[in-house]
């Protein structure tokens, strides 16, 4: 005696509910997606809104408050403020994440430079805050003269001293 194991319509009913349930997988991982990506976008401006707070605070080299800070302390305080533990050196903060080029430039990004034209030597990060469009983007940080600032990264001079960029890894998607 032979036995039937399924019908023409219960096979297609099958792989009609099979259809639905990979659309519906399909559909869960494109909200999770985008709700990663929305509460990634809210970590970036959190940050950008604190590390402006120390505007106008005066550097003091190894300083990390708003009595004086320096350029990585600015970066590892604004962070740090948002739950997020970063390293505190300069050194330690450009392996921080993956290399990008500049004209791949997001809010959120580290920018690092050196003290002279010519030289490799990395001795000054900040975070950009801005991109209006390729050559228009504006970065904070802590320089020795007018302390915490906001300035445009296309300037001559951040031209001639700029090194590269990374997007740290807690902004890595």
């Amino acid at each position: 005696m032979k036995t039937k194991l399924s019908s023409p319509k219960l096979t297609k009913n099958l792989w009609f509910q099979l259809i639905l349930l990979l659309l519906c997988f399909q559909l869960e991982s494109c909200k999770r997606k985008h709700h990663s990506q929305s509460s990634q976008n809210e970590r970036i401006e959190q940050v950008i809104k604190v590390a402006r707070t120390y505007t106008g605070t005066p550097y003091k080299f190894g300083g990390n408050n708003k009595l004086g800070i320096d350029c990585s302390g600015l970066l590892h305080s604004a962070f740090l403020e948002i739950g997020i533990e970063i390293p505190r050196t300069t050194k330690e903060q450009v392996e921080y994440g993956k290399h990008i080029e500049m004209k791949d430039l997001h809010a959120g990004d580290w920018v690092f430079f050196t003290d002279k034209q010519g030289s490799s030597k990395i001795t000054h990060v900040g975070m950009v805050t801005e991109v209006h469009a390729e050559n228009d983007v504006k970065f904070i940080h802590a320089g020795n003269k007018l302390g915490v600032t906001e300035e445009q990264l296309y300037l001559n001079y951040w031209q001639k001293v700029y090194l590269k960029a990374i997007r740290p890894q807690c902004f890595v998607e």
